[in-house]
């Protein structure tokens, strides 16, 4: 026997191997590009089109409070799938469900069909988002989840930056029917990715229903904390995207107070390029708390908007970085303290507990604006999450040993 050949071949398959996983990951990162842009797009134009076509103001918050609601139902179904069936079929069901949406907005007739699109859209949203965070940790190599995970992230700032500006650029030039054209085409491509995937096949097939398999994951003891944590920074963002602009056109005379989540989202892409790697070297928790307290800094700073205008920029970097570092953060330490055969589950309900959480959070942050003041209020939700994460800081280390 020629035994020399051995190593060769074994070489060889281990760069096969790599190879494939890179191959994959291009594939799901581009995929995602185009989900994020397409959800992030809907967010900031249904609004608006919704007032366009001569509905309430109350109409148009609705369609986006149903969007959520919805895929937090469906979830129960879609995240368990990703383990039960392996990841592709829900991210092939989702990026179709995303892709196609826009046609079921050109084709509503009225608002009830403009909702009856969005509850469509929502599978997307349920099917597509835990199982490419899924994916993505699959392909991550031992030791790098956080890397992996900061990465990915990366993609939802992106599209925060190119997709609400690049559709409303698109619909002030030409009309919806053709940012709706726009979001079809570009579905295409997103379909034709998640097709070429080759995803893992070591998904065992344990029996568990999807109820049972939450019922399970939330005996995991180490979970709590980490959702408490993400809690924190979800009532934070859902208080930023309903508030912040409103506060800083009201205390300053900045010509676009919309540029705050310029500088919000271009934190957030910073942050992703080290934040995972260092979470990799030191552990989840000594990053984790820390940059919860810097987004409760980022809010706290808000207060001050009416003595120095031009603080919301410094806002901005600090929420940006806070939120954006936090929630990959977390991402990567629920992936370490559960079984790879829970993951897609255990992130669908991470992905709800955000949505709860920020709409939760725009609620609260709402009635005690109008009761505080504005200004008041994120002073004292930006104190009271800073104290929140030092304290959960402080009662992690006795608890809980970093993975």
């Amino acid at each position: 026997m020629n035994w020399e050949k051995n190593p060769v071949s074994l070489e060889e398959e281990k760069t096969s191997i790599l190879e494939s996983k890179n191959f994959n990951l291009g594939l799901i990162f581009g995929a995602a590009l185009i989900v994020f842009i397409n959800f992030s797009s809907s967010l900031t134009v249904l609004p608006l089109y919704v007032l366009e076509i001569g509905e309430s103001e109350f109409m148009s918050g609705l369609q986006n409070s149903l969007f959520f609601l919805s895929a937090i139902l469906l979830r129960i179904y879609f995240g368990p799938m990703a383990d039960v069936r392996g990841r592709k079929l829900p991210l092939l069901i989702g990026v179709i469900a995303f892709a196609t949406a826009p046609i079921f907005f050109y084709l509503s007739s009225n608002i009830w069909m403009l909702i009856g699109a969005r509850v469509y859209q929502a599978i997307g949203l349920a099917a597509f988002f835990s199982s490419s965070t899924s994916l993505v940790a699959d392909l991550a190599p031992i030791g790098k989840t956080g890397t992996f995970m900061s990465s990915y992230r990366i993609l939802m700032s992106l599209a925060l930056l190119i997709g609400p500006a690049a559709s409303l650029s698109l619909i002030n030039t030409f009309d919806y029917s053709a940012w709706f054209l726009c979001c079809f085409l570009m579905g295409i491509p997103g379909i034709i990715l998640v097709f070429l995937l080759k995803t893992p096949s070591s998904i065992r097939k344990d029996g568990i229903g999807s109820w049972e398999r939450f019922k399970n994951l939330l005996k995991n003891q180490r979970l709590p904390l980490i959702l408490q944590g993400i809690v924190l920074v979800s009532i934070c963002i859902g208080a930023l995207l309903s508030y912040a602009i409103i506060h800083v056109s009201q205390a300053t005379q900045a010509p676009n107070p919309a540029v705050y989540f310029t500088y919000y989202a271009l934190a957030g892409i910073t942050a992703n390029l080290f934040v995972g790697r260092l979470s990799d070297r030191i552990g989840r928790k000594a990053i984790f708390w820390p940059t919860i307290m810097v987004l409760g800094i980022g809010l706290l700073v808000l207060f001050f908007l009416p003595q120095a205008g031009g603080i919301y920029i410094i806002s901005g970097l600090l929420a940006g970085f806070g939120a954006a570092s936090a929630i990959s953060i977390g991402f990567a330490w629920i992936i370490d303290v559960v079984e790879e055969n829970m993951r897609a589950t255990a992130l669908a309900l991470i992905e709800s507990t955000i949505d709860i959480s920020i709409a939760l959070g725009s609620f609260i942050f709402g009635a005690a604006g109008s009761w505080l003041g504005l200004g008041n209020t994120f002073g004292f939700t930006g104190l009271a999450i800073f104290i929140a994460g030092f304290s959960f800081f402080i009662l992690s280390s006795k608890k809980l040993p970093a993975p």
